[in-house]
């Protein structure tokens, strides 16, 4: 009994070892297949939005160390103003769509009209 063991033990052709590294290198390559593929999806989806990713990742890591500060204070500030806020959500929503509305129609409209009245004198 303990011969058979000992034969079963050794690595052999029977084993299965020599093909192992063959498996193994093909197994390599289809994952370097993957990890390609996924590469390629990301850069994909992701590379529209390359600027504002290196922003974040510049804040998060604290390349400049004053802008980071303030990121954290005013991302600080707002999740306390909302969380401790009595006014609901819908209200807030609301609220900062018409401040956008307004902003916009002030930059796109009203502006432009003042500045071309006093552009002619």
């Amino acid at each position: 009994m303990a011969e058979a063991e000992g034969v079963a033990a050794t690595p052999g052709p029977a084993s299965g070892s020599t093909f192992r590294g063959r498996r193994d290198v093909s197994g390599s390559w289809e994952r370097d297949q993957q990890v390609e593929a996924a590469q390629r999806a990301l850069v994909e989806v992701l590379g529209p939005y390359e600027p504002l990713l290196s922003r974040v990742q510049a804040a998060l890591v604290w390349e400049r160390p004053a802008r980071s500060a303030l990121w954290c204070l005013g991302l600080n500030a707002a999740f306390w103003f909302f969380a401790l806020t009595s006014l609901r959500l819908v209200f807030l929503l609301a609220f900062g769509l018409m401040i956008i509305v307004c902003i916009d129609q002030w930059k796109n409209k009203i502006w432009p009209e003042i500045k071309g009245e006093f552009g002619s004198i």
